[in-house]
């Protein structure tokens, strides 16, 4: 079992200095010395922002902190998807739920609202998951490209059926047929 994974997607500063009509007492890290960097103190994020350029780059410190969530959720998707990949792992546990404070690897932000819209958390964390696994991403003409396809059942029900798929820019589309035990069972094929 994975005991702890996840990646940080920044919050919104300036929704929680609304919150509470300004910088909550947390912003200021008062903890042990580890914890004393000045790039981990919530009150120099915006200040840092400038001083690193990022000022040049972004909008401002929300739309950073909106990519880093877009980023987020890719990783954590990416990682959830390898250890559902592999049969070896039973489990895997998210680092936390929510954001508490200045952690920020929740799936939701500090005000128990979810970071990610349109439930994109279910297309890799639900019962039954569709994985796709290529070694390449970019190819000569003519060239044959294989990739693997897992489909991993967690749920308590059995999974007949079939699985179709299409990639509508090469007019490629085909079927799989899906038989999956209840609980943990997963099918391979392997797509050329």
């Amino acid at each position: 079992i994975i005991s702890e994974f996840g990646t940080w997607g920044l919050p919104s500063i300036d929704k929680i200095k609304q919150y509470y009509n300004g910088a909550p007492e947390w912003f200021e890290n008062k903890g042990d010395d580890t914890h004393k960097e000045d790039y981990k103190s919530p009150l120099n994020a915006e200040i840092n922002f400038k001083k690193f350029n990022l000022d040049k780059i972004f909008k401002d410190f929300d739309e950073l902190s909106s990519i880093s969530r877009k980023r987020m959720l890719r990783s954590n998707k990416s990682l959830t998807q390898e250890m559902r990949n592999n049969p070896k792992i039973s489990g895997y546990v998210v680092t936390e739920f929510t954001d508490v404070e200045w952690e920020t690897n929740g799936f939701l932000d500090y005000f128990r609202n979810p970071k990610f819209s349109d439930n994109q958390v279910n297309h890799f964390n639900n019962e039954l998951c569709i994985i796709t696994n290529i070694e390449n991403h970019n190819f000569w003409e003519e060239e044959t490209v294989s990739w693997d396809i897992t489909i991993v059942n967690n749920g308590s029900k059995e999974i007949c059926g079939k699985l179709f798929w299409n990639i509508t820019e090469l007019e490629l589309k085909g079927e799989i047929n899906v038989n999956l035990s209840k609980y943990y069972t997963r099918l391979d094929n392997v797509i050329t």
